[in-house]
């Protein structure tokens, strides 16, 4: 809880020009519980950083509850061929945190493949096809609030 952290409206807030933001994570969590009871209160950012496990010892000792790889591309190492055997089994694996409200998270970009674990809750994707993909540093609520609908592919977006 008292490890500090950056807390923005997307990730890598502070790369995009936004203002810089730091609190504990329990001083975030904290003011969290006090947003969602509060209605008239704005959408709170969320937490996105790429170092707790590294370097928080009790964030790390959480990396013990997920297998890596995850349990769905693990395979014994006779039924994988070479190539995909490094692309799978042999990277490095970045672990990211993240933890925020409903309605937020990070807007539209592109990467590379990924496969993330849910702890608690639920999570909102909004997909679209690799040909019509967007990149945008709009934070997710506020994206989805007043241009997703104006999209000119808002028709191809995948929302599960």
């Amino acid at each position: 809880g008292a490890t500090v952290t950056n807390v923005g409206d997307i990730p890598y807030a502070v790369e995009f020009g936004n203002a810089p933001n730091t609190e504990s994570v329990a001083n975030y969590m904290s003011e969290m519980q006090e947003a969602q009871r509060d209605a008239n209160n704005t959408i709170p950012g969320y937490i996105f950083n790429g170092n707790l496990f590294q370097s928080d010892p009790a964030f790390r000792s959480m990396l013990q509850d997920v297998p890596l790889p995850p349990p769905f591309l693990q395979a014994s190492n006779e039924s994988l061929s070479g190539l995909l055997r490094q692309m799978i089994l042999e990277q490095e694996t970045a672990t990211q945190f993240y933890l925020g409200p409903a309605y937020t998270g990070a807007p539209f970009h592109f990467h590379e493949d990924a496969w993330n674990a849910l702890a608690f809750g639920k999570k909102r994707w909004l997909m679209l096809p690799p040909n019509e993909g967007i990149y945008s540093t709009e934070p997710a609520y506020s994206f989805v609030r007043d241009k997703l609908g104006e999209l000119p592919n808002a028709s191809k977006v995948l929302q599960c």
